[in-house]
């Protein structure tokens, strides 16, 4: 759902853009002097389709800021198990700590049962 009305936004706001462009088209041939009864006719259409395609837009639900993948949590856990294996790897591990250390400035603990050892940890840095 969510995704037609942001298609649809899309293709609104394309097509108002393309009526827009050919307005300044029309104002600028009337600015050098070229004025007839076929340019008013096209001035008015333009206008009047940018009046509708602009009260169309403003149906439209506002977009949601943020568009997370649907599986973003799961792959963000997969990502973060790589990087612990990586980072655990015996040739870079004394390095890894050492690049860690430095991003945290300190490290706070509160008391927490449902914490594994009690606690929870929370790091700032």
């Amino acid at each position: 759902m969510q995704r037609d009305s942001i298609t649809r936004r899309t293709q609104l706001e394309q097509t108002l853009a393309g009526v827009e462009r050919r307005l300044q088209g029309v104002l600028r041939a009337i600015e050098h002097g070229a004025w007839n009864d076929t340019l008013r006719a096209r001035l008015t259409e333009l206008e009047t389709s940018k009046v509708d395609l602009t009260a169309q837009l403003a149906t439209l639900a506002d977009p949601s800021p943020v568009r997370l993948h649907p599986n973003a949590a799961s792959l963000y856990a997969a990502k973060v198990a790589e990087l612990e294996v990586s980072l655990n790897a015996p040739e870079i591990r004394d390095e890894a700590a050492e690049a860690l250390r430095s991003l945290i400035e300190r490290v706070a603990l509160t008391p927490d049962p449902t914490a594994p050892d009690g606690l929870a940890a929370e790091l700032h840095g």
